[in-house]
């Protein structure tokens, strides 16, 4: 699951998610240690320079939290993003593009 060959993003990724917290979100699957849900979420938000990213899955249960220095990163507000793997391909987009 989750491959690393045939990896996308959709426009509103591109867009809104910087290079840098997309590679981060894609690591954040590649090291998950437990059997991985089809379906990974993240919640990003930005508090000050630092940038919260909260990473669940359903099956098995699964959630942590981690911070990222963002001071240079232009990123505002809180958004919601899906990594889906379709075992042919997996792909990153936004709650709103599903």
């Amino acid at each position: 699951m989750f491959a690393k060959e045939n990896r996308y993003i959709t426009r509103g990724v591109n867009e809104k998610i910087d290079l840098s917290l997309q590679i981060l979100l894609w690591n954040l699957v590649d090291d998950l240690k437990i059997e991985k849900d089809y379906l990974q979420v993240f919640k990003l938000s930005r508090v000050g320079n630092v940038i919260d990213v909260e990473h669940t899955q359903e099956v098995p249960t699964y959630k942590s939290n981690i911070r990222v220095n963002a001071e240079e990163l232009d990123f505002q507000g809180q958004v919601k993003i899906y990594a889906i793997d379709s075992v042919e391909y997996s792909k990153l987009l936004l709650s709103d593009e599903y």
